[in-house]
């Protein structure tokens, strides 16, 4: 991680194996994570770069991860198209949602935590 301010290196992690598709900061800045190409998602603490979780949460890679506006819960979403809700400090599932039938470019959470929205190609 980098500063905008300095471009000095904050911290950084080492070690990746595979291609990162997705990072999001949680709103209150506490937090980063970011989810790979191999079914992982890792968050760290954004101050001291601090691992937080890292789990293992879709059968094929994650292609978007989106935190919650608390940062208590995450939504991931791979390539086999199922939503899955995430409690971020137990790594506990809580849901999943099956039914897209096309692939999703994002996913966002409404500010109150009590809708999710997807972005998707529809046919033109």
């Amino acid at each position: 991680m980098r500063s905008l301010k300095t471009g000095a290196t904050l911290w950084s992690v080492g070690g990746h194996q595979d291609y990162v598709q997705q990072i999001s900061f949680s709103t209150d800045g506490k937090y980063i994570m970011a989810g790979n190409e191999r079914t992982a998602v890792t968050v760290w603490e954004t101050a001291t770069g601090r691992e937080i979780q890292s789990f293992t949460i879709n059968p094929q890679e994650v292609s978007r991860v989106a935190f919650s506006p608390d940062a208590r819960l995450m939504l991931s979403v791979g390539t086999d198209r199922v939503f899955h809700l995430w409690d971020v400090f137990s790594a506990k599932e809580i849901l999943n949602f099956i039914g897209h039938s096309i692939l999703i470019y994002d996913i966002s959470f409404s500010s109150d935590v009590n809708t999710l929205f997807p972005a998707v190609k529809t046919a033109q």
